[in-house]
């Protein structure tokens, strides 16, 4: 090659190095920042939510064939069943996804139904529920309900309710929703959205050695004034909270929440002079919804007086036998199918605890320690809401002469341990007279004196019909009152006076 054929190839050999360095420095500037980012995307990416439909394995049949045997009646209170956080944390309230998956499965092949706050709300107001039915619900907001729970909501065609604490919304991520996620839920048609407070969700001063209550129904100790609120600023701090929450679900588009769910089912004050948190929630929506942990608890007709609404908590201990023995225990029990004198666990005391009671060839036996009385309910879980029934029983055992020991039966008798319900009528048999006492009171009424009686107890909606043995009846009526709340089933009870006679009996014990 001459010299002026090397000089012509000088420029482009420059330019083509030139080239080629600026592409060696745009790589090394370029490539590690598209690694950076590129890193950065996938940190983000891990940290994003995703929604997670989790598949149980197979459902044993027998579990299921269970669920589906459970007791149904027309006379019926809702079972109502809450969980807290669907997710894996280390924690009592916290059950995983692949228990409830199991537990959802469980009740979808059991055909039974999932109820919606319509119709809880038709229920208060005297509409029957569907056989086999379930509300399923949700308190707080956690953000498992939307990334585990719905998922199996949708594939099973389920229906469920969320109690959202509307002030801790998007708060404490990624533990609670977003109001987006919240939002999908309302819209996907499986879900219904209502009220848990706004910011009430807490815990306030008690008193001034450090102590704390619930928000709701604690009023607050003012340490920088040295005092406790007034009654009047106490009642206006709970209505403001009630009423933001309310506010809350307008400003996002949400329809007006009906129910709402008390925080640590707190819903009665103690203090004197205060009022009671249930009177604002009352007067701001349907009903307030409790929750227990360790109780077979179904609404009665009083605390449907009361505006209260029971449910059962699902907690991480519950086995799938735990859980499905929890729904049966709470399953209404139909009158006529009511097996009193064979069904021996059924009976409880009045703090719903599993009793002992002698049954022993149709006969039931209370035994009593010399002045205690001792009260056995049946089936009170099962027969919250009866108002259709008639109950017919022989009460013997008295000694003779009468010494004033005595036995008894109970009427629309509410579950759990307050004895004196308005509303029940309680019947007292002695050798020689009757009594009734509850929604009228009767004093003594003579009786032939014997041994043994005969009573028929009638219960209607409008009225108690009492026989004891050819007496002419005693017709009680039961005034006009709202839906729901008259209702109960029935309980035993015996007093023994003396030594003389030791037990007290119940025989041809029947409910039809």
């Amino acid at each position: 090659m001459g010299r002026h054929s090397k000089k012509r190839w000088r420029p482009i050999v420059s330019a083509i190095l030139t080239l080629l360095s600026a592409m060696v420095v745009a790589a090394y500037l370029v490539v590690p920042g598209m690694w950076q980012w590129n890193r950065a995307e996938a940190k983000v990416e891990a940290k994003r939510i995703h929604q997670v439909d989790t598949v149980p394995g197979e459902v044993d049949g027998a579990l299921v064939q269970r669920l589906r045997d459970t007791s149904a009646s027309a006379q019926s209170a809702p079972i109502i069943i809450t969980y807290h956080d669907i997710s894996y944390n280390p924690s009592r309230y916290t059950v995983t996804p692949e228990n409830f998956a199991a537990q959802m499965q469980l009740i979808h092949d059991a055909g039974w139904t999932t109820l919606t706050t319509d119709q809880l709300d038709g229920w208060l107001g005297g509409a029957p529920l569907p056989p086999h039915s379930v509300m399923i619900t949700f308190d707080d907001g956690a953000t498992g309900v939307w990334q585990y729970a719905d998922p199996v909501l949708k594939r099973l065609d389920m229906h469920a309710t969320a109690f959202i604490i509307t002030g801790f919304v998007g708060t404490h991520a990624p533990y609670y929703m977003t109001w987006d996620q919240v939002t999908e839920l309302a819209n996907n048609g499986h879900w219904d959205i209502e009220a848990h407070t706004h910011l009430g969700h807490v815990q306030v001063p008690s008193d001034n050695e450090g102590n704390e209550g619930p928000f709701l129904n604690t009023v607050a100790w003012l340490p920088d004034q040295h005092r406790f609120e007034t009654h009047e600023e106490y009642r206006l701090r709970v209505n403001r909270d009630l009423t933001e929450c309310k506010h809350q679900f307008a400003l996002h588009g949400l329809p007006e929440p009906k129910f709402f769910a008390y925080p640590f089912s707190a819903y009665r004050n103690d203090r004197e002079g205060s009022g009671q948190p249930q009177a604002s929630v009352v007067s701001l929506y349907r009903a307030g919804l409790l929750d227990d942990a360790e109780f077979i608890a179904v609404t009665a007709a009083n605390d449907v007086a009361r505006g209260l609404i029971q449910r059962m908590d699902i907690t991480a201990d519950l086995s799938l036998d735990k859980f499905i023995r929890k729904i049966d225990l709470a399953s209404p029990l139909d009158p006529p199918a009511a097996q009193p004198l064979s069904d021996v666990g059924g009976w409880s005391d009045e703090k719903q605890n599993e009793a002992a009671i002698d049954i022993a060839n149709g006969i039931v036996t209370i035994g009593t320690d010399t002045g205690e009385k001792v009260i056995r309910n049946y089936a009170p879980a099962r027969s919250a809401m009866w108002n259709d029934y008639t109950v017919s029983v022989d009460v013997g055992g008295f000694s003779l002469p009468a010494d004033g020991s005595q036995a008894g039966i109970s009427v629309l008798k509410p579950p759990g341990s307050a004895y004196e319900q308005e509303g029940r009528v309680d019947l007292t048999v002695y050798a020689h007279a009757y009594s009734i006492q509850g929604l009228v009171n009767i004093d003594r009424q003579p009786l032939v004196e014997a041994d043994r009686h005969h009573v028929v107890i009638d219960v209607t909606d409008t009225q108690v019909v009492v026989t004891v043995d050819d007496a002419p009846p005693t017709v009680i009526d039961i005034p006009p009152h709202a839906a729901r709340t008259v209702g109960g089933g029935m309980a035993l009870y015996a007093f023994r006076r003396t030594d003389v006679n030791p037990s007290l009996t119940f025989t041809n014990l029947t409910i039809s």
